[in-house]
C-alpha cells in the first residue's frame, strides 16, 4: 500500500477568497492519497470550520501585517510543528504567509515547498522603496521555494515584472 502525501497548508488570517479557495480545494482533494494539515490562526472561521468538518488542524498565531516581534515567534513556532508533523509538501497561500513559511524551513530537511498568490501584491499606496524591498526579499526566498503558483496570468506578470521574479519559478492555475 502506498503511504498517503502529506500536504500541510498554511494560512494567514484570511475571510475572503483565500478562505474559499483553501475550502474548495480541501473539498476536492483525494483523500485516500492526500493528508492534509491545515496551520492557520485559531481565531479565524476558517479554523473552526475546519475543526468541525474534522480535517486536522493547528493553531499558529501568524498574523496579516509584518510584525517582526509576532512574524519571528510565528517563525520559530512554525519550525516546531514542521518538525512534528514532517510534512511532504507546505503549501503556503499568501506572501504575509509565504514569508513565514519559507524563513521557517531555512536550514532544515524542508519539505516541498509551493506558495499560492491569490491577489496583487503592490498597490499604489506602496511606496517605491517599499516595493524594491519586498521584491528584493522574494527573490531571495525563491531558493526556499519549489514552485509559485499564481492564480492568474496578469498576477504572473506583475510578479515577474514588478517582483523581478524568474518567470520559470511561477505556474498559472486559475481559481475554480
Amino acid at each position: 500500500m502506498q503511504n498517503k502525501c502529506l500536504v500541510a497548508y498554511l494560512v494567514r488570517p484570511a475571510e475572503g477568497g483565500i478562505k474559499t479557495h483553501l475550502l474548495t480545494l480541501l473539498a476536492g482533494l483525494d483523500t485516500s492519497r492526500v493528508e492534509p494539515v491545515i496551520i492557520c490562526p485559531p481565531g479565524m472561521s476558517l479554523y473552526r470550520e475546519l475543526e468541525e468538518a474534522g480535517y486536522r488542524t493547528v493553531p499558529l498565531d501568524i498574523v496579516g501585517e509584518l510584525n517582526p516581534i509576532k512574524d519571528f515567534k510565528a517563525i520559530l513556532r512554525l519550525r516546531g510543528i514542521l518538525r512534528d508533523i514532517r510534512p511532504d509538501v507546505l503549501h503556503i497561500h499568501s506572501a504575509k504567509a509565504g514569508l513565514v513559511g519559507r524563513l521557517a524551513v531555512v536550514g532544515t530537511r524542508r519539505p516541498r515547498v509551493l506558495v499560492s498568490v491569490h491577489s496583487f501584491v503592490f498597490d499604489e499606496r506602496m511606496g517605491r522603496l517599499k516595493r524594491v524591498v519586498v521584491g528584493w526579499i522574494e527573490r531571495r526566498l525563491l531558493r526556499w521555494t519549489d514552485r509559485i503558483i499564481a492564480v492568474s496570468e496578469a498576477l504572473k506578470k506583475e510578479l515577474i515584472s514588478r517582483m523581478g521574479l524568474d518567470p520559470g519559478a511561477i505556474q498559472v492555475i486559475h481559481n475554480g
